[in-house]
């Protein structure tokens, strides 16, 4: 009995091993800038679109941006130092300016020009970010544009061309 055991068991280890090999199939290789985060109830996913602001308030176009909780004002997000290098926005025509930073209508400008912000050796706690925001300094006006922001960048021509007119 322990012998016809030992036979069947070895008989179905074989017949498993034996199954017909199958051709594995490497996915497409798709390239990181088409992969994109889906953003919830959106559908279809899209890439992100360039925006064109202007500023109110006494700030300007070398001022940093962060974003703030609308009502209550507390720090939602902002840069690191070394994030801000090279993402001063474009400036346009008429006051417009192209994003690269990735303004809002929650964006509020801090005192720290782009230049003093990525010479910080550490980031700035809350608090003093809070205390450097420039009262009234908002992005107004803004207005997405049917490109891309490296699309943007690289026509600028095309850009001004699609701004909006008063």
């Amino acid at each position: 009995m322990k012998t016809k055991t030992i036979a069947l068991m070895a008989v179905l280890c074989l017949s498993a091993a034996c199954s017909s090999k199958k051709e594995v199939v490497e996915p497409a290789s798709v390239p990181m800038t088409a992969i994109r985060p889906v953003q919830p109830g959106a559908g279809v996913n899209a890439l992100p679109k360039a925006i064109v602001y202007r500023m109110s308030g006494n700030a300007t176009a070398a001022n940093v941006p962060v974003n703030v909780n609308p009502q209550t004002g507390d720090i939602v997000s902002f840069p690191g130092p070394g994030d801000v290098v090279g993402q001063e926005p474009i400036e346009l025509e008429g006051g417009w300016l192209l994003d690269r930073r990735g303004i809002s209508e929650n964006s509020r400008f801090t005192k720290w020009t782009y230049a003093e912000y990525a010479a910080m050796k550490t980031p700035p706690t809350l608090a003093e970010i809070k205390a450097a925001i420039i009262p009234d300094a908002r992005a107004i006006d803004l207005h997405r544009l049917s490109m891309t922001p490296s699309e943007a960048a690289a026509d600028l021509p095309a850009v001004v061309k699609a701004l909006p007119r008063k």
